[in-house]
């Protein structure tokens, strides 16, 4: 026969376990209804920093986390919860920024006459494309990221037939690539002294070529998939404005995107300009791009 003593401890030691398992059991079922903290995303801020002009500074999500920042220009009177507005959406150049058209005295005094809402993303050194060599370089995703989030903190349209796009320089290339991607949510677009046909092979003219970025990669079936003239038959049904410089490097390049717009038969208002790929080519070409953007989406909030 056993113990008693050994009987007593045995007893003990299955009452301990029985606990122990009870308790752990326990544990489990509060952690399973414990739900996991969940990542957020702050809040934009948004800020007036001049009389009439907004500032919207977000972490990117298309960026991964990427402080940017774009500007909203809106008409005197209107404030950020008014009725809607028919926008113009402008894409700045290489090298630029958001500002530079409000710090130009010229193109400011465009940008503040117009009675449209007008945002001014800032890109950076992004051509507003999906980067096939740096995957946190989603500048096409932030695009969209942008107009997103205008439209939901600012008076600006969401239909197409109240919105327009346009840049210049590396904006004009973004702008119509855009477009490309989004032919149904533009009712006009605008070109100054964009990079039209492009990313592409060297040509044989000299002074005709413009270096491709390494964020476009080193493949040219890829480069086809974002050049705009190639991508041209999904914007038959936009009208396009197109500013271009007669001694510029992209010549050509615009030469032979208007050249297959016009065997499409599509609708393209031309300005040809005098001078090179510079800044004086934008102050020129800025007013008649904005009155012709205006014309096709003023008239669409006037019915």
């Amino acid at each position: 026969m056993t113990p008693p003593s050994r009987l007593l401890l045995t007893a003990c030691l299955l009452s301990m376990s029985a606990a122990l398992s009870a308790g752990a059991e326990k544990a489990a079922a509060a952690a399973e209804v414990v739900p996991a903290p969940k990542a957020t995303t702050p809040a934009p801020q948004i800020a007036q920093v001049e009389p009439r002009i907004w500032s919207c500074e977000f972490k990117s999500v298309a960026l991964s986390g990427v402080p940017m920042r774009f500007l909203v220009v809106l008409p005197p009177g209107v404030e950020p919860t008014s009725a809607p507005l028919p926008v113009i959406y402008f894409l700045h150049g290489r090298g630029r920024h958001e500002r530079t058209l409000l710090e130009n005295p010229l193109t400011r005094e465009r940008v503040l006459a117009t009675k449209c809402a007008v945002v001014l993303p800032r890109g950076r050194d992004g051509w507003y494309v999906n980067s096939p060599m740096t995957p946190t370089d989603r500048y096409a995703d932030y695009v969209d990221e942008v107009m997103t989030l205008a439209e939901k903190h600012f008076p600006v349209s969401r239909a197409a037939a109240q919105r327009a796009l346009g840049g210049w320089s590396m904006g004009g290339y973004g702008a119509m690539y855009t477009a490309c991607r989004r032919s149904a949510d533009f009712a006009a677009v605008a070109s100054l002294i964009g990079i039209l046909d492009f990313p592409r092979l060297q040509i044989a003219e000299v002074g005709q070529n413009y270096a491709v970025p390494l964020r476009f990669g080193i493949d040219p079936p890829f480069w086809n998939t974002v050049n705009p003239r190639l991508l041209l038959p999904r914007l038959q049904a936009v009208p396009l404005f197109v500013a271009y410089a007669d001694h510029a490097s992209e010549r050509q390049m615009n030469e032979a995107f208007l050249a297959d717009a016009k065997a499409l038969k599509m609708s393209v208002e031309i300005m040809r300009l005098s001078g090179g790929h510079t800044f004086p080519m934008v102050e020129q070409s800025l007013p008649a791009a904005f009155d012709f953007l205006e014309s096709k989406i003023l008239k669409s909030s006037s019915r």
